[in-house]
């Protein structure tokens, strides 16, 4: 940050606030939380939810690391990986100013993080999470009332969309599986604070529900499915609708075919690792897929020596069926030209006792062809590799109490 600035702030002032305001809500998230330790009269400027507000609307949020969690293990335990240092380091305090530990990472969007509770105390229903980590605040909300059976969250957060105190407005959608091609959407609301059932979807043969993956771009969530489908849900007009998939569906067993979903400059972005290597489609205004980025996964070899792509796939084949094993490669999340890759490098399996595996996580910057290393598994405090991540962007998005 600018010596000017810090000398400015120091000085009790020496400039008018309204010109200190108008200064720093230029300033990005990072920067700022910086200058809170400057001064007290600084801190308390960039606490107020109205320069939060501001400084949301005029600075674009952009990635600043991934949150990764081993879904094996329970508790399951969330780490926080910074892409703005050097060396790939693992935080695993980022989430200790929430009360509880937390049962499942959901989402994030523009800077605030979703997750749910893992208390199954039956003295109280669970709880769902919504937290923005770099201010360390966060809002209760209970868990939605009806069908317990196959329920997706997601968080659809505007930073543009501001509530009349100086608060940010988001969203909360809740899936609920009613029978087998039929579910129900939720909706909550951080300005009503109650949660409202919407009219049943019917859901077609040829589709599935969601598995898990979830983004938020320009105003329309997308779930990606099991099925040939994205479901997407307009949460302006609260209207679903199916988006087919650019390349048809293929067996596991019959063919590498692993995929996600992801964001990029307000576009909905599909992933897919194949045999033919890695494809990244956009979906333009019309709507229509377009082929945005290729690569042959011997290509990512060469460029990375350390992404062992030949020895994994060798190593893949002796898997048997039975074995409790993720598949050996899979694309995790997509952000902002970011792909975080998942390689199970080696496995074992001797005397039919015991699994020995190595996976090893690597980012790929498509924007300029980079790619690297970032770790193992194993310290996720994960062994066979059922990992989940989602993007995270620093934010001083005001939350207020839901």
């Amino acid at each position: 940050m600018p010596v000017t600035i810090q000398h400015c702030i120091s000085q009790h002032y020496e400039m008018e606030k309204d010109e200190i305001s108008e200064v720093l809500s230029r300033l990005p998230a990072k920067s700022l939380l910086r200058c809170e330790s400057v001064s007290k009269g600084c801190r308390d400027l960039i606490s107020d939810n109205s320069f939060r507000n501001l400084q949301c609307h005029r600075v674009k949020a952009t990635t600043s690391g991934f949150f990764f969690q081993d879904t094996c293990e329970v508790p399951y335990p969330v780490k926080y990986l910074s892409t703005d240092n050097d060396q790939a380091i693992l935080q695993d305090t980022i989430l200790d100013f929430l009360p509880e530990k937390v049962n499942e990472l959901i989402a994030s969007s523009n800077g605030l993080l979703c997750l749910t509770s893992c208390d199954d105390s039956k003295d109280r229903d669970k709880l769902i999470y919504v937290c923005n980590p770099a201010k360390k605040e966060y809002v209760q909300i209970e868990w939605p009332k009806g069908s317990d059976n196959h329920q997706d969250f997601a968080l659809a957060f505007d930073p543009y969309h501001c509530l009349g105190d100086g608060l940010l407005d988001f969203k909360l959608v809740c899936i609920c599986k009613e029978y087998l091609y039929t579910f129900s959407f939720q909706v909550y609301s951080s300005k009503t604070k109650q949660w409202r059932i919407l009219d049943n979807c019917n859901c077609s043969i040829h589709y599935s529900l969601p598995n898990g993956q979830v983004i938020f771009a320009s105003g329309v969530l997308y779930w990606m499915t099991y099925g040939d489908a994205i479901l997407a849900f307009d949460v302006e007009t609260e209207e679903s609708y199916f988006i087919v998939l650019p390349v048809r569906r293929t067996r596991r067993r019959e063919d590498l075919w692993e995929v996600c979903i992801g964001e990029s400059k307000g576009r909905l972005h599909f992933i897919l690792i194949s045999e033919a290597g890695v494809q990244v489609w956009i979906l333009d205004s019309e709507p229509k897929w377009v082929l945005k980025h290729s690569i042959t996964l011997s290509a990512m070899e060469e460029e990375c020596p350390r992404f062992l792509y030949n020895d994994a796939k060798k190593a893949s084949r002796p898997v048997p069926d039975y074995v409790p094993l993720p598949p050996w490669i899979e694309p995790l999340v997509y952000k902002d030209e970011i792909l975080i890759v998942k390689l199970r490098c080696s496995y074992s399996y001797e005397n039919h006792d015991e699994i020995s595996a190595c996976t090893k996580i690597y980012l790929c910057n498509l924007d300029i062809g980079k790619m690297e290393e970032l770790f193992t598994i194993v310290k996720l405090g994960s062994y066979l590799g059922y990992t989940r991540a989602v993007p995270y962007s620093m934010s001083l998005a005001p939350l207020g109490s839901a």
